[in-house]
């Protein structure tokens, strides 16, 4: 008989679907179901379940006048993003915590996995409840537990309340598996592995890509996130690139924020700072699929990133891959993959000089 396995995840995540689609090609070894908090596209021996909760919420804070509002007074503020996010988490927990576990009726799983703290963690947890026999994993990557657990709030609570039912931790990074014992209560004989997110890379899915004269520079760069929030300072970096010019002339800046997040309101205000710093067509704002982000992580020569706190990007992991030259902050959860390769450059300060010079 196959190994039932049931994940709780976005099921629009390219990582968690490559997480599942292991697994799924497997058919006569595991048995797939997915709970998902996000609509996604259907897979081959995947049965799938959609929660379909926050999204409205989603569409109000991140579109129309309201969200024009929201991004003005995020350049002064940022950390109001993060409000607006914990709140969506939250309005998820509250509207699934009865719904999640009836939607899965009395079907038995051998193994139960949520891939992201908040929200799925949560529901997952709420499931657990019902079910204690059923093995819970959790995975945690990004910034489950600096940013969106925190110290304090219904967030925080929540998050420790599932930390303790957790039987097996998959943190993508070092940082975060002491941060789970010390401050959010993991218990003592809970096994825990790091490794990148979802399991890594799979190579098979990260072919060799012919050179690509339409991705111009010399050197070229490539940020993988084009939008700012209370963790990414892309409005930094593209100052620091305008410094960068002065002594490297032909150099173009590639910032990418991904085909399928397309947000007015957002990219309106990440073009008047390009405009601002005066670098011309030199950077440009691009909205890319999966082939195209890889295309361009294999051609690029940098990968650049300005974040306050983070995991450990899978981005990251895969630009390493295609030889790329990573310049980001110096940070916890970024030292051992420094350790181990020699694709990592660190800044001290987020600071315009200091990017520049890095």
């Amino acid at each position: 008989m196959p190994v039932k396995l049931l994940y709780v995840c976005n099921f629009s995540n390219i990582h968690a679907r490559s997480l599942v689609a292991y697994f799924a090609a497997r058919p006569t070894d595991w048995s797939v179901t997915v709970l998902s908090s996000d609509p996604a596209e259907p897979m081959d021996n995947v049965r799938l379940l959609e929660l379909n909760a926050g999204r409205g919420l989603r569409r109000a804070v991140t579109r129309g006048r309201f969200a024009r509002l929201a991004y003005r007074a995020m350049e002064y503020a940022p950390r109001i993003l993060v409000w607006m996010r914990k709140l969506e988490f939250l309005v998820q927990v509250m509207r699934n915590r009865r719904h999640a576990p009836t939607i899965l009726r009395d079907e038995r799983f051998d193994v139960m996995h949520a891939l992201r703290l908040q929200p799925e963690g949560i529901i997952a947890d709420r499931i657990k409840r019902g079910r204690p026999d059923l093995p819970f994993f959790l995975t945690t990557w990004g910034q489950d537990l600096v940013l969106f657990a925190g110290r304090r709030g219904w967030l925080a609570r929540l998050s420790r309340v599932a930390l303790k039912r957790v039987d097996a931790l998959f943190p993508d990074n070092e940082r975060d598996e002491r941060l789970a014992r010390e401050h959010f209560a993991l218990r003592s004989d809970c096994r825990s592995v790091v490794m990148p997110a979802t399991g890594g890379i799979r190579p098979e899915e990260l072919p060799d890509w012919p050179a690509d004269p339409t991705i111009a520079g010399s050197p070229s760069l490539l940020s993988m996130r084009g939008y700012e929030n209370a963790y990414i300072r892309l409005r930094v970096l593209i100052q620091a690139f305008a410094r960068f010019l002065e002594t490297h002339p032909d150099a173009r800046l590639h910032i990418d924020v991904n085909a399928i997040r397309r947000n007015p309101e957002r990219d309106a205000l990440v073009r008047q700072w390009i405009r601002e710093s005066g670098v011309g067509d030199r950077a440009r704002l691009l909205h890319l699929d999966r082939d195209q982000v890889l295309a361009h992580m294999a051609n690029c020569d940098l990968y650049v990133s300005a974040t306050v706190s983070d995991g450990l990007p899978m981005s990251l992991v895969e630009a390493l891959w295609y030889g790329q030259l990573a310049v980001v902050h110096r940070l916890e959860s970024l030292e051992r993959i420094a350790e181990r390769t020699d694709g990592v450059r660190f800044y001290q300060r987020i600071r315009v000089e200091d990017i520049a010079e890095a």
